[in-house]
């Protein structure tokens, strides 16, 4: 092996390495709760009927936009904010790490 494939085999390890490792965005004061689809815009949190925001994005847990009729239908861990308006305006689907971790801030909950 040359020393240029060394050095870029070793600088590929280090950028997998670092892109795995990163955390997404996902503001202290978001809110935790289980969200299920219910029809159109119309969603339930932790059993709690909510309308998403005309400008929802719902991120999955590889940090993909997710359309809400394909949330599960058992429901789904996520944390979300809310705009002025009381709609949810943008929805984290967590993984198991984000879920075991615990909430920095009192924003568990509705």
């Amino acid at each position: 092996m040359t020393l240029l494939n060394r050095f870029v085999a070793g600088a590929l390890l280090v950028y997998a390495s670092a892109s795995g490792a990163q955390e997404r965005p996902i503001p202290d004061t978001a809110k935790r709760g289980v969200i299920r689809h219910l029809n159109g815009m119309a969603v339930s949190i932790d059993g709690v009927s909510a309308q998403l925001s005309p400008a929802a994005s719902i991120r999955g847990p590889q940090n993909f936009i997710v359309v809400p009729s394909a949330l599960p239908a058992e429901g789904a861990v996520a944390r979300f904010t809310l705009d002025d308006s009381g709609q949810v305006l943008r929805v984290w689907l967590l993984t198991p790490e984000e879920i075991a971790r615990p909430i920095k801030s009192r924003a568990g909950g509705r």
